[in-house]
């Protein structure tokens, strides 16, 4: 029997599928397996407490994983921000596709949305990592016109799990209307002045959606897609990050 925390079992074929099934769970990294004697071996209960029990087999313990905080810092040349090609069309515009540089999320003065896209390295995670919090961050650089925030709503952001928008990581049109794997999986925060950090805090549908095999690609926006003033509204991002 055994479960997260480890287990007894009779035979060393049991023992090893167990031990399988805490690394791809994400409970231990390695697992340490002792042979006991009919006389001498132990376990542990729920309770944590030990007792003996009388039957010969194999004792396996988890070597427990330790919690760590990891800052991913923007993939430059796959971010950047994508304009609406006309005012409800929904469809990016290939001449403003703008990759590297600043990031902008908000509209122009022609109604049109501005979409943001920031993409990540997340390939150096574990492969059994499991990630218990994320927050994807935007500092602020700058504003056009009211801040969107207030002038059109509030700002989300959908995720990619694999190969990026539109099936591609480099940053194209076609990201701007693309399916996303998720949506709105993390609602961000208002940054009121320059410098300050724009924070959404991912759902666990979200979390699940890091990739540890490559980059992990956000797209960014506000709702409504715009506020018909005619005007100008957006904010520009310096710098993102993903912790």
């Amino acid at each position: 029997f055994g479960g997260g925390d480890g287990g007894f079992h009779e035979s060393l074929e049991d023992a090893e599928q167990h031990a399988d099934w805490m690394r791809e769970q994400g409970f231990a990294r390695e697992c340490t397996l002792t042979f006991c004697s009919r006389r001498h071996k132990k376990i542990m209960n729920n309770s944590s407490m030990w007792r003996a029990i009388g039957i010969a087999g194999c004792l396996l313990l988890p070597a427990r994983a330790t919690a760590e905080t990891v800052v991913f810092p923007l993939s430059e040349g796959r971010s950047g921000y994508i304009k609406e090609s006309g005012e409800n069309t929904h469809v990016g515009d290939g001449d403003n596709t703008i990759a590297g540089g600043e990031i902008q999320v908000g509209d122009t003065a022609f109604r049109k949305q501005i979409k943001g896209i920031v993409s990540f390295n997340t390939s150096s995670l574990p492969s059994n990592a499991r990630v218990t919090s994320a927050v994807l961050r935007l500092r602020r650089s700058g504003v056009s016109g009211s801040n969107p925030f207030d002038a059109i709503g509030g700002a989300y952001a959908d995720i990619n799990l694999s190969g990026g928008f539109n099936g591609n990581l480099a940053l194209r049109a076609g990201d701007f209307d693309a399916r996303a794997d998720a949506a709105e999986v993390a609602t961000m925060s208002k940054p009121t002045s320059n410098g300050a950090w724009s924070e959404g805090t991912l759902e666990a549908l979200g979390r699940r959606g890091i990739n540890v095999d490559g980059h992990t690609q956000f797209r960014v926006y506000h709702i409504p897609d715009d506020n018909n003033n005619g005007e100008s509204d957006y904010i520009s991002y310096e710098a993102a990050e993903l912790v």
